[in-house]
C-alpha cells in the first residue's frame, strides 16, 4: 500500500489542545425539524454575550500560545455576567489576566480532549431490533454508540452516529458492516451486522501546521425497522421528539450512551472550536479542528465508548440537541444536531411513520488480497437484510470486468487502482462498494530513501525539545517498516540519534526526541545520515518531504 504521509506526523503536539471560539452559530431549514428560531428573548441574551465574544475574538491567539492553555469559551459567571473562560491542562499555569478589556477572566481546569471512541467495559448483543444509544462500530474500531435512528425522505432507515464508530476515521468504504455490539464488546460479522455504511462526512484531520475546519464528526449506516428500533433501553429516556432545539448556555439535556448509560448535564459553552485528538496519548498523533459545536458539563455527562450519542433536551419531550463525539475530564463537546440532519437529508424516526415502504438494498461488501501484480477479491461478505443477492459485477480499475462472488485479477503495471463492486438483488435493487488496491512489479532487492521528515516542539521551563518523525519509502514509494534511521544533532545532549520505523500498517514511521535543549538555542536541525533494512540499499538522491517543510534530509526545528 502506497503512503506519501505518515499519521503520526500530524500531531506530535506536545498536549491536545483546544480552542474554544468563534461567533455563535444560528441556523434554520425549510422544515419543521430544522433549528427552532431564537425567541426575542434569546435573541437579547445572544445580544448580550456579543461584547465578550468579540473581546475573546480579538485576544484568541495570544492566550492559546500560553503554554498550558488548552482553550477558550464565552461563558456566564456565577452572577450571570459574561466571562471569558481559559481551559487549561493543570492548575499552576501562571501569566493568565484577570480581565481583557473589562471583561472578566475565568480560569477552569479541564484536562485535554479527545474523541470518545475507548471502550472500558463490555455490553451486551441486544434483540433485534436493537435500541438507541447501545454499542455499536466499524470491525475496525472498539466500540461507540447508536445516537437516533434517521429516515429520508424514501422511508429508508439509519443508524446515526459518529465517522469515527460508523467510518473509521474515513478509512471505511461505504457498504463495510455496522455491528451491534461493537467489535470490543465482542461483535462479530455478519453474525451481529445490523447496517451498512451509506454516507459519512469526512473529517479533515490536522497535517503540521494546516489545520482545516470540520463541522461535524458523524455517519449514518443503512439499516432496517427489523435491525434498528428508535427508543433507547428501558433505563433511558425513551423516544426522542422530532423537534431540533438550538444549544443554549443554561439548557439542560441528557444523553443515553454504551458507556454511561443516562445522564444528565447543562450546555455550559456554545460556538465551540476545539481540537480533538483521535489518536495519542501524552503525544497526540492525529487530531481534528471542529468549529460550531458546543459543550456539556459535568465531566461525568459522558465517557470513553459514549460517542455517538444523541443528546436531548432534559424533559419529557426529549427534543434533539446534538450529537456526542468528543470529551475531557471535564467536558463533553457536541455538533447541534440540525446540521448534521441536513447534511445527510434525514430527519428524527420516532416510530410514527410505521415500517419503511418497499425493498431496501443489498449491501456490497469485499475484501481484496494482492501479491505483486495479482489480486483476489472476495465478496461473501455482501449480503441483503430483505432478499437475496442475485449478481455480483466488478470493475477492476483498468478497463477490465468480472462477475461472481469472487475472482481473481493480474494487472499489468505498477499502480493503484480503483475497484467497484456492485450488488443486485433479487427485486432489482442494487449497490456499489469501492475500495483502492495498490500492486508492484515483482522483482529484487532495491532501494529506500526518506519519504518524508516531520517535526514539532515541545517546551518545559527553561528548555525546550524538538521531536522529529521519519518515514521510509521503497523505490515504489511503499512504506518501509524496520528501517533503521540514524540521523545527527546539530544541537543538544544526544548529538548522534537513532530510531527504528514501526512495521505497516501500525504507523511506518519512527520519532526522534531531542530533549532539555536551552531557550538560548532558537533551532536546531537534524540530519539522516544513513538507513539500513534487509533486503535494501539507501539511496540519499532520491530523498524527499512532498510537504516541502524540508529538503528530505535535513529538516529545521524551530524554538517554539
Amino acid at each position: 500500500m502506497t503512503r506519501s504521509s505518515s499519521p503520526a506526523k500530524v500531531a506530535l503536539r506536545t498536549l491536545v489542545t483546544a480552542a474554544l471560539a468563534g461567533l455563535i452559530w444560528i441556523g434554520c431549514t425549510h422544515d419543521q425539524t430544522g433549528p427552532t428560531a431564537p425567541d426575542d428573548q434569546t435573541a437579547a441574551f445572544i445580544q448580550n454575550l456579543r461584547p465578550a465574544i468579540d473581546v475573546q475574538t480579538r485576544h484568541n491567539d495570544r492566550l492559546l500560545a500560553i503554554s498550558g492553555v488548552v482553550g477558550t469559551a464565552v461563558g456566564l459567571d456565577e452572577e450571570g455576567t459574561p466571562t471569558i473562560k481559559l481551559f487549561i491542562r493543570e492548575p499552576g499555569i501562571g501569566g493568565l489576566p484577570d480581565d481583557l478589556e473589562g471583561v472578566p477572566v475565568r480560569v477552569e481546569v479541564t484536562g485535554m480532549f479527545y474523541a470518545l471512541a475507548q471502550a472500558v467495559d463490555p455490553t451486551n448483543r441486544f434483540t433485534r431490533p436493537v435500541p438507541t444509544g447501545v454499542s455499536v462500530g466499524h470491525p475496525n474500531v472498539t466500540a461507540g454508540t447508536i445516537g437516533f435512528r434517521v429516515k429520508d425522505g424514501a422511508g429508508n432507515v439509519f443508524i446515526l452516529s459518529n465517522n469515527h464508530v460508523l467510518a473509521n476515521q474515513n478509512d471505511a468504504s461505504t457498504g463495510d458492516p455496522a455491528l451491534q455490539p461493537g467489535a470490543y464488546d465482542g461483535g462479530t460479522d455478519p453474525a451481529d451486522r445490523i447496517g451498512t455504511l451509506f454516507d459519512f462526512e469526512p473529517i479533515q484531520f490536522a497535517k503540521g501546521r494546516k489545520v482545516p475546519k470540520n463541522t461535524m464528526d458523524a455517519a449514518i449506516a443503512l439499516s432496517s425497522t427489523t435491525m434498528l428500533g428508535y427508543a433507547t433501553p428501558s433505563d433511558g429516556y425513551g423516544t426522542p421528539g422530532t423537534t431540533v432545539v438550538q444549544p443554549s448556555l443554561g439548557l439542560p439535556v441528557k444523553k443515553y450512551g454504551r458507556t454511561t448509560g443516562l445522564t444528565q448535564g447543562t450546555v455550559s459553552e456554545v460556538n465551540v472550536t476545539v481540537d480533538v485528538c483521535y489518536e495519542g496519548y501524552i503525544f497526540c498523533t492525529k487530531s481534528a479542528r471542529f468549529t460550531k459545536q458546543f459543550a456539556v458539563t459535568p465531566g461525568t455527562f459522558s465517557g470513553g465508548g459514549d460517542s455517538g450519542s444523541g443528546i436531548v433536551t432534559d424533559n419529557a419531550s426529549a427534543d434533539v440537541v446534538g450529537l456526542l463525539f468528543a470529551g475531557s475530564s471535564d467536558r463533553t463537546i457536541a455538533t447541534p444536531i440540525g446540521p448534521v440532519l441536513s447534511r445527510f437529508d434525514v430527519t428524527i424516526d420516532d416510530g410514527s411513520g410505521g415500517d419503511p415502504p418497499g425493498n431496501n438494498p443489498p449491501s456490497a461488501s469485499f475484501t481484496a488480497d494482492c501479491t505483486h501484480l495479482s489480486c483476489d477479491f472476495d465478496a461473501s461478505s455482501s449480503y441483503d437484510g430483505d432478499g437475496t443477492i442475485t449478481s455480483y459485477e466488478w470493475d477492476l480499475g483498468d478497463g477490465t470486468s468480472a462477475n461472481g462472488v469472487t475472482t481473481s485479477h493480474t494487472y499489468a503495471v505498477d499502480e493503484t487502482y480503483r475497484v467497484t463492486l456492485t450488488v443486485t438483488d433479487n427485486e432489482g435493487a442494487s449497490s456499489s462498494s469501492s475500495q483502492d488496491v495498490t500492486v508492484n512489479t515483482p522483482g529484487a532487492p532495491g532501494t529506500m530513501h526518506v519519504g518524508d521528515l516531520f517535526a514539532m516542539t515541545s517546551s518545559e521551563g527553561k528548555t525546550w525539545s524538538a521531536i522529529v518523525a521519519v518515514l521510509v519509502h521503497d523505490a515504489h514509494h511503499n512504506v518501509v517498516g524496520l528501517a533503521t534511521v540514524d540521523g545527527t544533532w546539530s544541537a543538544g545532549p544526544l548529538p548522534v540519534d537513532q530510531c527504528t520505523t514501526e512495521e505497516y500498517p501500525v504507523d511506518g514511521d519512527c520519532l526522534l526526541l531531542n530533549t532539555l535543549i536551552p531557550k538560548k538555542v532558537r533551532s536546531v536541525t537534524f540530519s539522516v545520515d544513513n538507513l539500513t533494512a534487509t533486503g535494501l540499499t539507501y539511496s540519499p538522491d532520491d530523498n524527499h518531504d512532498a510537504d516541502g517543510d524540508s529538503n528530505g534530509t535535513t529538516i529545521t526545528v524551530k524554538k517554539p
